[in-house]
């Protein structure tokens, strides 16, 4: 896409610094410890996000898994929802995990259990198989 436009330049440019500053900050919370967990954000491919908003149409669907903090913000101009996605995402995730690691110790002792019953009843079935007469 060539663009010989100046106000359209500027305002691309204005996007990519936009995702940035944004990127830039995020980063800076998961260093401060406010954010914990991890993110991949757009750093250095905010022109790409930029060059994608402006050949979709307004109906069209922007499907993004990595990097895509960039996409959202060149394509919506909203930081606020995607902090507000990404600060519930995060706690969502804390709590998972809050809920996942003790039913994983659960499940083990549970699974351990189990296997230690049905060893016993295949000693005793062997051993009352075993007691059988025999059948000529």
């Amino acid at each position: 896409m060539f663009v010989n436009n100046k106000n359209i330049k500027i305002r691309f440019y204005e996007k990519m610094i936009f995702i940035r500053i944004f990127e830039e900050n995020l980063l800076k919370l998961f260093d401060e410890g406010v954010l914990f967990g991890t993110t991949h954000t757009s750093l250095g491919q905010e022109s790409l996000a930029v060059a994608l908003s402006e050949t979709i149409e307004s109906n069209d669907i922007i499907f993004s898994s990595h990097r895509c903090h960039g996409h959202y913000i060149a394509s919506t101009g909203d930081a606020k929802s995607l902090s507000t996605g990404i600060s519930e995402a995060l706690i969502t995730t804390e709590f998972g995990l809050i809920v996942a690691i003790p039913s994983l110790i659960f499940h083990a002792l549970l699974s351990r259990k189990a296997k230690g019953v049905i060893s016993s009843m295949e000693r005793t079935s062997i051993g009352f198989i075993n007691g059988m007469p025999s059948r000529k």
